[in-house]
């Protein structure tokens, strides 16, 4: 029996030449050699590795327990990275041209740059953030009857944005209905993205992002405080009295 992948001419023929040209140890170093495509060899190195992180293509640090369930989450991360890659050389050919996909393949491959959750890149959006724009602009504008001012100092850019974690957590907590106070897109970007707005909603958080255009030295875009996974002390309450929620 064959199983056969289809993959883009062009990509195939560059990342055959990747594997000619740097050999072995950087092909296993990418999680895309022949041991980890291969099921039947990843799950043999599975079970005698004594490290999951020796067998896995995933830099998570969570990443670590071996059992069954990491098994079953790891051996398919291999081919899921091949198409991911394939995907993106793809899209860059389409508007770039077959140059610069085969620069961005090379450089990927060396690590010259790094795409954080390469497997899942092209299916999913890893996580959003929050625009810190007005932040560093405006200030804490978001404060009733306060005369916000832009931050001067980078100490008070970050306590600003301790104040921001807490006006959204206040509203998590007491569920007040109102609008966001900082706008966050959830309309998902097909194509290529253009911008670092689109890289957010498109590929998430962990990729290269270019600083939004603003007079203030402060940076604009940062991870963002998900108001669904933000949690306290008091979320949890153990002995029934709702007034302590």
């Amino acid at each position: 029996m064959f199983v056969d992948i289809k993959l883009d001419n062009d990509f195939i023929e560059k990342i055959s030449e990747l594997y000619t040209k740097y050999g072995d140890k950087l092909a296993n170093l990418n999680g895309l050699s022949a041991k980890y495509l291969n099921f039947t060899d990843f799950i043999d190195n599975f079970v005698d590795s004594k490290t999951v992180a020796d067998v896995s293509v995933d830099g998570n640090a969570n990443v670590g327990l071996k059992d069954i369930v990491t098994l079953l989450n790891e051996m398919a991360k291999p081919q899921q990275k091949l198409l991911a890659y394939n995907k993106i050389y793809y899209e860059i050919t389409k508007k770039y041209g077959k140059d610069t996909a085969s620069q961005w393949l090379e450089k990927e491959w060396t690590k010259a740059l790094y795409l954080h959750d390469s497997n899942t890149s092209t299916f999913k959006s890893y996580c959003y953030a929050y625009d810190l724009k007005r932040l560093a602009e405006e200030g804490l504008f978001f404060i009733e009857n306060f005369n916000a001012e832009p931050p001067k100092h980078l100490g008070t850019f970050v306590d600003f944005v301790k104040e921001l974690q807490e006006k959204i957590e206040k509203m998590k907590n007491e569920k007040e209905k109102i609008k966001p106070v900082i706008d966050v897109s959830s309309v998902p970007v097909t194509g290529m993205p253009e911008t670092a707005f689109d890289m957010v909603n498109r590929y998430g958080t962990y990729n290269i992002q270019s600083t939004a255009d603003t007079e203030n030295m402060y940076p604009t875009v940062a991870h963002g405080f998900n108001a669904g996974i933000i949690e306290t002390d008091c979320d949890e309450n153990t002995d029934g009295d709702k007034k302590k929620k």
